[in-house]
């Protein structure tokens, strides 16, 4: 079996950090199926991530951190039949 380089394995996607980017507000509403309205709601009562601003006047969020976030609703949940 060849050996890989170090280097190759740390730029592999699967072994290296999970990539983030900064989503819109329209873009977390069609992740989550959430209004816009509960976001700014969520975001206040301080039970969603917070927003970032990459300049003055966007606001934006972390993908991966939607994603924790979605994905901690979904642990919460109960199991077994509703």
């Amino acid at each position: 079996m060849p050996t890989v380089p170090a280097h190759t394995l740390a730029n592999t996607p699967a072994l290296g950090p999970p990539h983030d980017e900064l989503i819109d507000l329209a873009e977390v509403c069609r992740r989550t199926s959430l209004s816009a309205r509960t976001i700014w709601q969520l975001v206040h009562d301080q039970r969603f991530p917070a927003v970032v601003h990459p300049v003055p006047r966007a606001t934006r969020w972390s993908t991966n951190e939607v994603a924790a976030w979605i994905e901690s609703r979904k642990a919460a949940r109960p199991m077994g039949p509703s």
